[in-house]
């Protein structure tokens, strides 16, 4: 009886694994002679690997007469549908019914032009699965139909090194994927790379060029030939083949070139932190040395509040080179001395620089001497965006995430939310909800003595759906992206609670209302019956850097200087 049972279940197996699928393929032979022998295909649709043992016995291989087309409307389109088990052909169109003599096949005598749909041998190729396929309109001798043109894209990667996972070409033709589309070194020694496709004449095409597969990877076009931080072109009448484009430039590659760069650190906040020259250093890291130690920035002779050093780079003029602070020794600084925003970018001019001073974002970490309670409230803005897929919220959240280093967390992100949920957010983070509908969430979170005061975080946004939009952490993880966390320091002496007010979203610079116009804000405190200082009365807060990742929000005020914005009384009231 088990014996039986096993040789159903064989026999099923390979019954389906040899199920055949319907296979289209059209010719459009508008604008040829058709032979009044009609119009065949031939291929190795019977025997696929030439063993003589037919997958598909009902057809023949390479026949020129075997397998006929029909053009059943009179449209010039000839068409064919086989029923063919999975695996991959190579065949040609013929006009007639023979081969050679008063008949044409496709390309008969002509090199291999490489085009897409073409193998190596230079005969068309498909391969076919387990569903059934149309193949597609397309035109003799072509690829593409024929109301369309060829566009041949073209990029050198000469002063690139290429990333392991290729290079890609990411546009409007191919719906903005980064990894879908990879493109083909045009030999084995050669440093251009190219992607042929078919484009209707007139289509305005943006596109841009990704060493990689995701869109860090990808190219910064240069202004002088850029549209929207993209490259262009309009598709005319004929073929078309792109000269070689260097990569991240707007011409042929123009060799590297060195410079004296000249970096500089506002070092006024960090100072007021604590940063001792005696004890403290600060380093520049990337490219130009490694991202390795050695280089410190030193204090300016006449402002004790800059430092600086100059350095020499080698790029490609026109190319964005990255670099960060680094803060020393690693104890005495939040992560380990690194700053927490994404890496600082400038454009290369091949020509010595002297950058604007940035005020590092790194923090002094100690323990907090007190308990302390972070009462957060984070606004909802419509029109947010999902890092995961780069779209619009389709609605507002139901419950806000708070996810950090806090109380050794940064914790699972998950998917979702519920009972029903299979990849659940961690159960330790808070919650925020909106209890009044204003569009304001609302959680705290209490952080005992001793814990550290530094901490890093960011929110995630969650609605019933949310799941189907996937990230590399989870769903849930969807406010900003890689190197986008917030940081919320508390000095160390705080105790009680303390207001944490944001927006949702502020840390994904893609979000379009990030370009917000400025409002007056007025203070007025009343000191009669305080005897008023000889140095005047001052105000002092984050109005410069609100959230303390080293972008200043409002570049004309500082952080937390009890000298930097001076109050008047006019009046002397």
């Amino acid at each position: 009886m088990n014996k039986m049972i096993s040789k159903i279940f064989s026999f099923i197996f390979v019954v389906n694994f040899l199920s055949a699928s319907s296979v289209t393929l059209h010719i459009d032979m508008n604008g040829q002679t058709v032979s009044a022998n009609g119009v065949h295909v031939a291929g190795n649709f019977g025997d696929y690997d030439y063993d003589n043992t037919f997958e598909n016995p009902a057809y023949p291989n390479w026949d020129p007469a075997g397998i006929a087309l029909t053009d059943d409307d009179s449209d010039g389109v000839y068409s064919v549908t086989l029923d063919l088990v999975p695996g991959t052909i190579e065949y040609k169109f013929i006009n007639g019914n023979a081969w050679g003599g008063e008949s044409d096949d496709e390309w008969a005598g002509e090199d291999n032009d490489f085009q897409p749909c073409r193998s190596g041998g230079g005969n068309r190729t498909v391969t076919i699965g387990d569903t059934d396929l149309d193949v597609g309109l397309v035109c003799w001798e072509r690829c593409i139909p024929c109301d369309e043109v060829y566009v041949t894209l073209r990029v050198d990667m000469e002063y690139e090194t290429v990333s392991e996972n290729g290079v890609h070409v990411a546009g409007s033709f191919q719906g903005w994927d980064p990894a879908a589309t990879m493109m083909t070194a045009e030999n084995d020694s050669s440093t251009v790379y190219h992607y042929q496709f078919g484009s209707t004449p007139g289509t305005q095409l943006q596109y841009k060029f990704v060493n990689g597969m995701t869109w860090d990877d990808a190219e910064t076009v240069p202004a002088d030939c850029a549209t929207d931080g993209n490259r262009t072109h309009v598709v005319g009448d004929n073929d078309y083949v792109a000269d070689a484009i260097c990569y991240n430039q707007c011409g042929t590659c123009t060799p590297p070139a060195t410079a004296a760069i000249t970096f500089q650190g506002d070092m006024s906040q960090l100072l007021s932190y604590g940063f001792d020259p005696s004890i403290h250093t600060l380093e520049l890291r990337g490219p130009m040395n490694g991202w390795s130690a050695g280089d410190a920035f030193v204090v300016d002779a006449l402002d004790p509040n800059l430092y600086a050093i100059t350095k020499d780079v080698t790029a490609v003029p026109g190319d964005p080179v990255e670099w960060k602070f680094k803060a020393n020794p690693d104890a005495s600084w939040n992560n380990s001395g690194w700053e927490t925003s994404a890496n600082r970018t400038f454009i290369f001019t091949g020509e010595a620089q002297v950058l604007d001073p940035e005020i590092p974002a790194i923090l002094p970490t100690g323990e907090l001497q007190n308990e302390v309670t972070v009462d957060m409230a984070v606004t909802w803005r419509e029109g947010t965006l999902n890092v995961n897929d780069g779209n619009p919220f389709p609605q507002a959240p139901d419950t806000i995430i708070f996810n950090g280093s806090f109380l050794n967390c940064w914790c699972t992100w998950g998917d979702c939310m519920g009972v029903s949920c299979a990849s659940a957010v961690s159960s330790e983070v808070p919650r925020l909800v909106d209890t009044d509908g204003d569009g304001i969430y609302t959680g705290s979170l209490t952080l005992p003595a001793g814990h550290n005061n530094v901490v890093t975080y960011k929110f995630g946004a969650y609605y019933p759906g949310v799941e189907s939009v996937t990230g590399a952490n989870g769903a849930m993880d969807n406010e900003a992206g890689f190197g986008a966390d917030r940081v919320l320091y508390i000095p160390s002496q705080t105790s009680g609670n303390i207001a944490l007010e944001t927006t949702f979203g502020e840390n994904n610079p893609d979000n379009p209302w990030l370009n917000i116009t400025s409002s007056s804000v007025t203070f007025h405190v009343d000191m009669n019956g305080q005897t008023v200082s000889a140095n005047g009365v001052h105000v002092a807060g984050n109005f410069g850097d609100y959230d303390y990742d080293g972008t200043p929000e409002n570049e004309m005020y500082p952080n937390w200087d009890p000298a930097g914005i001076a109050l008047t009384d006019d009046d002397s009231d």
